[in-house]
């Protein structure tokens, strides 16, 4: 049998387990709807299921459940008011059909389960939800010797696939702070990552004893840099002019922020020039 079909056991209120043939493709809308005392479905031999009907499960009793990878389709409503369901293990990418109200009304600790070779998949950004619902990432415990830290200013989560010797890193930095580097045993291996940040061949990285310790550096960030503001302060007006005119004169050397800001005619220095430049831009209305 391929496919369970329409409403199969629909109200069945002595089913309380099931076990989907290896074979079984599709499990049809309202198979298993309203069965309140299924507490088991058993997929966990199926490699081949693709569809899960609208209803399919609502309203039984099942607690949680595995998906395998060929899941693509799961239908309205699948597992609406299943109150005991408190988690969904995907072991593939994201179903690329996911009808509205698949999970609620479950459990209050329901939550998507995906694997960690997926994460990219499932939360490119790093995101800890998936269509509203709570994510949760099933990694490989960490082998022995591998440490993950971060530095002040900011909270780093780590991922380890052992199949792949792959470490995935997310991480929320502080307000004001960013990531500046990622140091693997005491050296820089990538300057100015974006989160999530994939490391590859994690193994090659250990050290003669076999630790490897992997620290995510933090920093303040640089502050934004507005051209013609030359005392700082963010605001351009003919304050700034006045600063200007006394940076040049005073013949102290400036700053390479300052210098940015105050190189008004972008020709790469800092000269009178750029006070006539500077003056016109405030005078014609950009005066803050």
């Amino acid at each position: 049998m391929s496919v369970i079909g329409y409403g199969a056991f629909c109200s069945c209120s002595n089913l309380n387990e099931v076990y989907i043939g290896a074979g079984v493709t599709e499990i049809g809308a309202k198979a298993f709807y309203n069965c309140n005392l299924l507490t088991t479905i058993d997929v966990y031999h199926n490699e081949c299921l693709t569809t899960i009907g609208e209803e399919a499960f609502m309203r039984t009793r099942i607690f949680t459940m595995r998906l395998p990878a060929t899941v693509t389709s799961i239908g309205d409503r699948a597992y609406y008011g299943c109150t005991a369901l408190d988690g969904v293990a995907f072991h593939g990418a994201p179903p690329a059909q996911f009808g509205s109200e698949v999970f609620d009304s479950t459990s209050s600790d329901f939550h998507i389960i995906c694997h960690v070779e997926y994460f990219f998949d499932w939360c490119p950004n790093g995101e800890t939800e998936w269509n509203g619902y709570p994510l949760v990432v099933n990694s490989n415990q960490m082998p022995n010797g591998m440490t993950v830290t971060g530095c002040e200013g900011g909270v780093v989560r780590s991922y380890y696939w052992s199949h792949g010797d792959q470490l995935i890193l997310v991480w929320q930095a502080d307000e004001g702070c960013e990531c500046t580097e990622i140091r693997i045993n005491g050296v820089t291996v990538a300057v100015g990552p974006s989160s999530p940040y994939l490391i590859e061949n994690v193994s090659q990285y250990a050290a003669r004893d076999g630790e490897i310790s992997i620290e995510v550096v933090f920093a303040p960030s640089a502050p934004e840099i507005v051209i013609g503001d030359a005392d700082g302060n963010g605001i351009l007006n003919f304050s700034d002019v006045a600063s200007l005119y006394i940076a040049i004169l005073s013949g102290d050397d400036i700053s390479p922020a300052l210098q940015q800001a105050c190189d008004v005619n972008g020709d790469g220095t800092v000269s009178f020039a750029d006070i006539s430049t500077l003056y016109i831009m405030i005078l014609f209305g950009e005066e803050s």
